[in-house]
């Protein structure tokens, strides 16, 4: 199938059905994630702010907008953005270049005290038979190659909720600061 490699691939066919959670456990509700991010920048006293890179439809960085933070995002789908923009204070990052550039600078740029948090799923093992197999060459607990754009781990949880992270969980949300 192509188009894998086209950063816009996943947002272009599913826009549609992104706001619907449809993407995510039934559990998952965007309530913890914002507290958890209106936290970490600062609401709210005011004055944060936020950069979302792949900010979709904007079901996070909206919400943390009306606390008060100063929020851009970053997205590669035009089908979400389209989505975006359809909403009150859905504005973004314009430019395809702008978006690269803030890409590749995110420690650069990152204030002091500021930080990269990222949402992931951990794949269950389990759910791999008949032969099938991933293989993954340099990753470990503390290190990825994140770390090569200047960054260090400094909080991992299971959820937004700061649950702690082990081996059973099924997901996680990493905190990165400058290193």
């Amino acid at each position: 199938m192509t188009g894998y490699d086209d950063p816009a691939f996943f947002g272009d066919r599913w826009a549609y059905l992104y706001d619907e959670g449809l993407f995510e456990a039934p559990a998952m509700e965007n309530g913890p994630t914002v507290d958890f991010l209106a936290d970490l920048a600062g609401a709210p006293a005011g004055g944060g702010r936020v950069l979302e890179l792949a900010i979709g439809t904007g079901r996070i960085g909206l919400p943390l907008a009306a606390r008060g933070l100063a929020v851009e995002g970053v997205e590669a789908s035009a089908a979400m953005v389209d989505r975006l923009r359809a909403k009150p204070g859905g504005d973004n990052l314009t430019s395809s270049q702008r978006q690269e550039d803030t890409f590749r600078n995110v420690a650069r740029v990152l204030e002091p005290g500021g930080a990269f948090v990222i949402e992931c799923f951990v794949p269950n093992p389990a759910a791999f038979t008949q032969g099938q197999r991933v293989s993954v060459l340099n990753v470990s607990e503390d290190a990825a190659t994140i770390e090569l754009a200047g960054l260090r781990l400094t909080e991992r949880y299971a959820d937004w909720g700061r649950a702690p992270f082990g081996a059973d969980s099924r997901g996680h949300v990493s905190v990165y600061r400058p290193a």
